[in-house]
């Protein structure tokens, strides 16, 4: 991964969103200034890109004149200004891989996946994306073919991934979903060129470890913790920043007295 391909990730150009949050910082701000309160009425539709699938959560990424979507199991490469599909890319199960997305008018989707999918990540020839069973999956990002996919579940359970990766360095850190249900969270990196696992913060300690004082029960060992969103990081001071949600059970605390760390 060269340091360009870095750079722009760190610093965008204007007019590109190489991230979820289009920054890392997570803020969402764009500084572009052409559309503003005069001409907004203005604004007219200029094509349609149906993806086939339906319950969209998706955030397009947008670099160099390409728009990247996503649905469950799906990434999609567009020509951003005519909307017409350079490639797409599905995991068994996501749905079609190819043909017909570009629409002048809407229509009817059909369902190929379980949950939603927010977004993808980028980095240098390379577009990273999570899957419903909880992969993490490298692609080309010229030609959409797969290079990497690797199971981020290291624990028994029913793991899924849902949010857009982040892209830090060379890492690619993706967080899971299904803390509702009897698992134990994590948040995970990888080596953006291999997929090798760099490093792993379980969101539930393991009984002796720091925090672990603060659950009495049993509920520990599967006490939920997702890392369902996309997280930031603050490039200035090295930190990264990742919201946990909530302890499993849920509602009934009665195995789960205390604060319960690191969990909401």
């Amino acid at each position: 991964i060269s340091a360009e391909a870095v750079q722009a990730i760190l610093h965008p150009k204007p007019g590109e969103w190489p991230t979820y949050n289009g920054v890392l910082g997570g803020n969402r701000y764009s500084p572009l200034a052409n559309i503003d309160t005069q001409n907004v009425g203005r604004l007219q539709l200029q094509w349609v890109y149906a993806l086939r699938h339906f319950d969209l959560e998706t955030t397009p990424l947008v670099s160099d004149g390409v728009m990247y979507v996503t649905a469950p199991g799906q990434v999609c490469a567009l020509d951003a200004r005519a909307g017409r599909e350079i490639w797409c890319h599905a995991q068994p199960g996501g749905g079609p891989p190819a043909g017909g997305g570009n629409r002048q008018a809407g229509g009817a989707a059909n369902a190929f996946g379980q949950q939603p999918n927010r977004g993808a990540a980028l980095l240098g020839d390379r577009v990273f994306f999570a899957t419903d069973d909880a992969h993490l999956v490298c692609l080309n990002r010229l030609t959409g073919g797969l290079m990497w996919d690797v199971n981020m579940a290291e624990a028994p359970g029913r793991y899924s991934a849902t949010s857009a990766p982040l892209v830090v360095g060379d890492l690619v850190i993706s967080g899971m979903s299904g803390g509702d249900g009897p698992l134990r969270g994590f948040l995970a990196a990888y080596k953006a060129t291999s997929g090798q696992q760099a490093w792993r913060f379980w969101t539930i300690p393991k009984p002796g470890e720091p925090g672990s004082e603060t659950w009495n029960g049993k509920a520990i060992e599967t006490g939920g913790g997702a890392t369902w969103l996309t997280g930031s990081y603050d490039v200035e001071t090295g930190t990264l920043y990742w919201a946990v949600g909530n302890p499993f059970p849920a509602t009934d605390g009665d195995d789960r007295e205390g604060t319960n760390l690191y969990t909401n």
